[in-house]
């Protein structure tokens, strides 16, 4: 590895010890894997990645979205572009994951480093299922709950295999398990969103005030998913007072 390899993947930080609720076996102290500082190129790649979304989602909405919910309000589109944001954000971090990866990363995942790569990894398989349709357009015969309901399948799969993994205590572990059955249940899930957000906040809080150090990956997956579950229960609520109001 170069001097410039050395600058931007540099060893990894010794963290704090995990607590009296660690969950860690053989060693109460454990290396975490350190990423390069957040910089200028990371800021650009979030941007590059974002008008990508963009460019995306203007295409696919023509396909997928049904005629009379085409831009039925500026609140849909202002948290489409907030989700667009969370997307592009952790597919920069996953950029960042996956490049040590593939140089020999040192060290074990933190939690919203699993956070950013999953979210990454359901961006990824929701664009995935989405581009499939456009190329054999099936977008008018198959509608978008099939997409959902296929991907949330593949991503509960993926957080089964994260809950396994991550070693950083039973809260965070928990967390991790209330997520995987939350994309089982799909449907049934909705009316616990609040209560997902409050363990994740309540976690994150609780991790923070210890001490252990955590770097821009972690707060970055922690950051995006509080604000999707914010999000989607906003649009929840407000998707159930407009429908009330047209019965009223």
């Amino acid at each position: 590895m170069n001097e410039s390899d050395a600058d931007l993947f540099p060893e990894p930080i010794p963290t704090e010890p995990p607590g009296e609720d660690s969950i860690v076996s053989g060693s109460p102290f454990m290396e975490h894997f350190c990423p390069p500082r957040l910089g200028i190129i990371h800021l650009l790649g979030w941007t590059a990645a974002l008008a990508v979304l963009l460019k995306f989602g203007v295409a696919a909405q023509g396909q997928f979205a049904q005629g009379e919910v085409r831009g039925l309000n500026i609140f849909f589109e202002c948290t489409r572009f907030v989700v667009m944001l969370a997307q592009s954000a952790t597919l920069v971090g996953f950029t960042v994951l996956a490049r040590a990866w593939w140089r020999g990363m040192q060290g074990r995942l933190q939690p919203g480093h699993w956070m950013t790569a999953l979210h990454a990894f359901s961006t990824l398989t929701q664009y995935s299922f989405m581009l499939l349709l456009l190329l054999v357009g099936g977008g008018d015969k198959i509608p978008g709950l099939v997409i959902w309901v296929s991907c949330n399948m593949v991503l509960a799969g993926a957080w089964v295999y994260a809950a396994r993994e991550v070693r950083d205590g039973r809260r965070w572990k928990v967390l991790f398990w209330c997520f995987a059955v939350s994309y089982f249940l799909q449907f049934c899930v909705f009316p616990l969103l609040p209560v997902l957000l409050a363990v994740l906040l309540v976690t994150a809080v609780r991790d923070f005030r210890s001490g252990i150090r955590r770097d821009w990956i972690h707060w970055l997956g922690v950051g995006v998913l509080a604000t999707e579950l914010s999000v989607m229960t906003v649009g929840i609520v407000f998707s159930q007072v407009m429908i009330l109001g047209l019965f009223l």
